[in-house]
């Protein structure tokens, strides 16, 4: 059961709900769903609806893939024409995030595979946070000089962004939709009469994504102690 935020029945005398055309109006339909989709209602237990918490993945899932694809479509001109495959790219940045967008695709199919749609929803939500906060941050830089290297990112991130489409389609169909129509690759008229993805094996690498963490922890607590410290960035 779906009860109010204090854990009452809703009830449209109380109206202890929120308007539920209001929030498709604020935050869209794809964040409700993934809220909803992810909690434990979907295995059978009470939830407290929390707007709060359909705003976090408005602006942790929904607006951070939209930016990501924004990204890249400011610099998608410059793939235009050039040939840059890459079967296994050879920079860091690019191995890692392909390593985790496989890993992801593998943890996600066996999730469905089982019916269990709470653990095939929340690593959707953590795989975007890495691809934005972790891999275009680092990558500005790269993609913005004139080099091979900057081709090779772009690649990447199209590569990404198109099997990410593919499997955020059940959970979240439309922002699944709007990515998919701005990618230069696609080959269906919609991404929802495409295949589902396979996992590469030979692209998972778990010492790469585990070296990460490392690595992305080290900064986490190097960023604290210098706001802690009142040391501008």
């Amino acid at each position: 059961t779906i009860l109010s935020e204090k854990g009452e029945k809703l009830s449209k005398s109380k109206k202890n709900f929120p308007d539920p055309w209001i929030l498709f109006s604020k935050y869209g339909v794809d964040a409700i769903r993934y809220y909803l989709m992810s909690s434990s209602v979907m295995v059978a237990d009470n939830i407290n609806f929390s707007e709060k918490e359909v705003d976090e993945v408005y602006k942790k899932y929904s607006l951070i893939s939209w930016n990501v694809l924004q990204f890249f479509k400011l610099y998608e001109y410059r793939l235009k024409g050039k040939s840059v495959v890459q079967k296994k790219p050879t920079h860091v940045l690019d191995r890692w995030i392909l390593s985790r967008l496989h890993s992801t695709i593998a943890s996600v199919t066996k999730a469905y595979d089982s019916y269990e749609i709470v653990s095939a929803s929340r690593p959707l939500l953590d795989f975007v946070q890495d691809l934005s906060l972790w891999y275009v941050r680092r990558s500005r830089e790269r993609v913005k000089s004139d080099s091979k290297d900057a081709l090779d990112a772009l690649a990447t991130l199209e590569r990404v962004l198109y099997d990410y489409a593919r499997i955020i389609a059940p959970v979240t169909p439309f922002l699944a939709e709007i990515i998919y129509r701005e990618l230069p690759q696609r080959k269906k008229l919609s991404v929802h009469l495409e295949d589902w993805p396979k996992h590469e094996k030979k692209l998972i690498d778990r010492k790469i994504e585990k070296d990460m963490e490392v690595v992305r922890s080290i900064v986490s607590e190097a960023l604290r102690l210098r706001a802690g410290a009142g040391i501008k960035v």
